[in-house]
């Protein structure tokens, strides 16, 4: 599994709940896919016709995916606080859309 996936078209992704508390070396999980996504200024939230600047990095899954082990996976999608605000809300990406694995063991080492 690389460190990254792009989207192709829109997507599904789900908030996840119970992971405020989750940290990682990079500062923040915003900081965590900037690093991995090679982002070198601040995305917009990845939420279809969201024009807001992303505040924070939300853990998702993408739940239908085709394959099946990728929809197992927790990723870090640059998201705005009202999106992020809703527990286990479902949301269509953006096209071309990158995530990040919050898998730390595999991204960050920490």
């Amino acid at each position: 599994m690389s460190k990254t996936l792009t989207g192709s078209g829109s997507i599904t992704m789900k908030n996840l709940n119970g992971t405020s508390g989750k940290n990682c070396s990079c500062g923040s999980w915003l900081g965590h896919w900037k690093k991995f996504a090679k982002a070198s200024t601040t995305p917009k939230c990845h939420v279809q016709g969201c024009e807001s600047h992303a505040e924070v990095g939300a853990h998702v899954i993408l739940p239908n995916m085709k394959d099946e082990s990728l929809r197992k996976l927790n990723f870090i999608a640059p998201m705005c606080k009202t999106h992020n605000g809703t527990p286990s809300a479902e949301y269509k990406t953006k096209s071309d859309s990158v995530f990040v694995s919050a898998n730390k063991a595999l991204a960050c080492g920490a």
